[in-house]
């Protein structure tokens, strides 16, 4: 009677196990099951999984999408990152981290990255902040709508990259180091100038970050948080690969502060 006691409590105890860990593996993939549909330049993909919707934001197959534009893709499994890249483009994640790196820029993910039945996905927002295609979600529709065949010049492909990057975890970092203030919030963007060279290989970008700082003094007689706004003027030089990726040249960023102001 002992031992059959024994013997309940444990097989007991396996199946309230194996419960919670189904449970929590389903937890863990649950997603919104409608049927995405998704074109590249009007071209509907057969995807296999299709892309999900996970906390409201739309998750699509990393490795499906990027060799579609032709990316190289490289996963390596003892870390769970994928390396992607193509011409001059560098991009690069890691599961269940929540931030993306694409092209020497840091983008904050809302949701990170995931591994579902053995499949990467990563957020619809950085696949098009990482690759600078053009990307549109019909919500009502479920359709994810993308394009490389734009009709844009290379000046508005410019001031999108500039926009992508003010954007970015990257430029924060940036602001803060420069400026030696911390907390910044980004406030705007304002593109003064873009001028591509007639070679149409090289440009430039002239614009301004707006940011709200919060310094805090940490010494034995804490001061008062101080709040000011900072105005930084930079001018950046870009290279343009064979695929149409405009590139930052970091070295040659020339950068003034142009407004500095308490509130």
């Amino acid at each position: 009677m002992r031992r059959r006691a024994i013997l309940v409590i444990i097989l007991s105890c396996l199946i309230v196990a194996i419960g919670f860990t189904d449970e929590s593996v389903n937890a863990a993939t649950d997603h919104d099951n409608r049927y995405i549909n998704t074109f590249l330049n009007g071209e509907a993909l057969i995807l296999d999984p299709t892309p999900v919707i996970i906390n409201k934001e739309v998750l699509v197959p990393a490795r499906q999408l990027f060799e579609r534009l032709g990316y190289k893709v490289e996963w390596n499994e003892s870390d769970e990152t994928i390396h992607a890249e193509r011409g001059l483009s560098r991009i690069d994640f890691r599961i269940n981290r929540g931030v993306g790196d694409a092209n020497g820029m840091q983008f904050w993910l809302f949701t990170s990255p995931l591994l579902i039945d053995g499949v990467s996905y990563i957020p619809l927002d950085f696949f098009e902040e990482s690759t600078g295609i053009v990307v549109k979600w019909e919500d009502d529709r479920l359709e994810i709508q993308m394009s490389t065949e734009a009709r844009i010049t290379e000046d508005e492909r410019i001031a999108h990259w500039i926009e992508l990057y003010a954007f970015s975890s990257s430029a924060n970092t940036f602001a803060r180091s420069f400026t030696g203030k911390n907390g910044a919030k980004f406030e705007g963007v304002e593109i003064e100038s873009v001028q591509v060279d007639p070679s149409g290989k090289k440009g430039s970008a002239t614009y301004r970050l707006r940011y709200s700082f919060s310094s805090v003094s940490y010494s034995k007689n804490p001061q008062p948080s101080q709040l000011s706004e900072t105005t930084l003027q930079i001018t950046d030089q870009l290279i343009r690969d064979e695929y149409g990726h405009w590139l930052f040249d970091w070295n040659s960023r020339d950068t003034h502060i142009v407004e500095d102001k308490l509130l």
